[in-house]
């Protein structure tokens, strides 16, 4: 197929079979069928081309291709299009604090990480909280940020909590909860007789 999307069906015919007139006919009988088809595609190169994809194209390559963390349907198309856009490099650092302010920062507008050696008197060790910039009163968002950062952190830290930047309306009270949940798999060790 040559970059305009012109294809013919003789291309993928083995050296002996172009010399064949019966295969060689029958492939060029196809070619009309396979430009339809074609035809068909308004977009045949979508990865490489994500800023121009409508929403459910972007929906379905950030749930079932690229396994967005912290992907929501309900997130405007711009932070849909960064979170798509970034999902390989976010992968590569999964496990590492960049990885979760990168995401949380894109999908919340903001965020800071403070781990256990940055606070003042240090923490309890391997320790992390973040500030967002975000009022934190919706409970299905606190939900997403919560699964989003178990996701995203390594195995060893421990997630306590998030804060925000946001001042408050007088006469309102927040209560601040730390809530973890951890889904874990024990895997049996079986030492291999060599």
């Amino acid at each position: 197929m040559d970059r305009l999307g012109n294809s013919s069906f003789l291309a993928y015919l083995s050296p002996a079979l172009r010399k064949d007139s019966f295969f060689k006919a029958l492939a060029e009988s196809l070619d009309p069928v396979l430009a339809a088809y074609l035809k068909k595609i308004p977009v045949n190169i979508i990865i490489s081309n994500l800023l121009n994809q409508p929403e459910e194209v972007l929906d379905f390559l950030a749930i079932f291709h690229f396994n967005v963390d912290a992907y929501d349907l309900d997130f405007p198309y711009d932070k849909k299009l960064a979170l798509t856009q970034n999902a390989i490099k976010n992968k590569i650092n999964k496990g590492t604090p960049a990885a979760i302010k990168n995401v949380i920062a894109l999908a919340f507008d903001y965020c800071e990480l403070i781990e256990w050696w940055q606070e003042t008197p240090p923490g309890i060790p391997h320790t992390f909280r973040l500030k967002i910039n975000d009022s934190l009163v919706d409970p299905v968002k606190l939900d997403r940020i919560v699964k989003a950062i178990l996701k995203l952190k390594n195995v060893r830290s421990l997630y306590t909590g998030a804060s925000s930047f946001l001042l408050v309306p007088p006469g309102t009270l927040y209560l601040l909860g730390n809530v973890n949940l951890y889904d874990y798999e024990v895997l049996p060790y079986l030492p291999t007789l060599a």
